[in-house]
């Protein structure tokens, strides 16, 4: 007989997430997470290039890549007179909001700019910072008090360049390579295996800012520059 705890993990709904750092690596012991009351229809992940036109010969234009333009994510969140984090308050949906408003988009005195993000929903992530926030209010009562209302959020990426740069140039041997540490593994092991010699990986060291590179971390990722030779 399947019992009514073996059913609610395959049952229970995932709502997404944002979380808000006040470090780049978002390695916070303890952010503060906002959760949705109701998870987003959908939601649209944009990716562009970027160009530029050269004027040439006989007066065509050539067009050349100069990048691939950080990507943008963009949603919208119903929110109604409970909390944006799905617990019961006393509060109105507008102090609510303002509350949200003033952690995604404002400045944190801490850091001296807004915070840091990482929205995630099921096996979906992405590290990235608000880039807009419109707020559209649908339902009030008869004393003009809102009771729901749309966030609109634009978010711009916010993924390590380094990180970036091995995505996006995976295959050149002449680019930044990515290795997860495994057990037992050296740096100078590691080292050898992407650039042919251990002879390199001081310079690894440094590019990662090891304090202890004789002790590495299994399941830590190590990013491999580009090394004249």
């Amino acid at each position: 007989m399947i019992t009514k705890a073996l059913i609610r993990p395959f049952f229970k709904l995932e709502k997404l997430k944002i979380a808000l750092h006040k470090t780049k690596e978002r390695n916070d012991k303890n952010p503060e997470i906002f959760r949705a009351t109701f998870n987003p229809d959908s939601f649209t992940h944009s990716f562009s290039n970027n160009f530029a036109k050269q004027q040439v010969i006989e007066g065509n234009n050539e067009i050349n890549y100069t990048g691939t333009a950080h990507s943008n994510l963009r949603f919208k969140l119903i929110v109604d007179d409970t909390d944006i984090t799905g617990a019961s308050s006393p509060q109105s949906l507008t102090n609510h909001i303002e509350n949200f408003i003033k952690k995604v988009i404002y400045v944190d005195g801490q850091i001296h700019e807004p915070r840091y993000i990482k929205v995630s929903w099921g096996d979906y992530f992405l590290d990235c910072r608000v880039e807009r926030l419109d707020v559209k209010y649908t339902l009030f009562d008869r004393g003009g008090n809102a009771l729901r209302a749309e966030l609109d959020i634009a978010f711009i990426e916010d993924t390590d360049d380094r990180k970036r740069q091995y995505e996006l140039k995976l295959s050149s041997p002449d680019l930044t390579h990515v290795k997860v540490v495994k057990k037992g593994d050296t740096l100078s092991m590691m080292s050898r295996e992407v650039y042919g010699s251990s002879d390199y990986y001081i310079q690894v060291a440094r590019h990662n800012k090891l304090n202890n590179f004789r002790k590495l971390e299994p399941g830590t990722e190590l990013y491999f520059p580009p090394i004249a030779k």
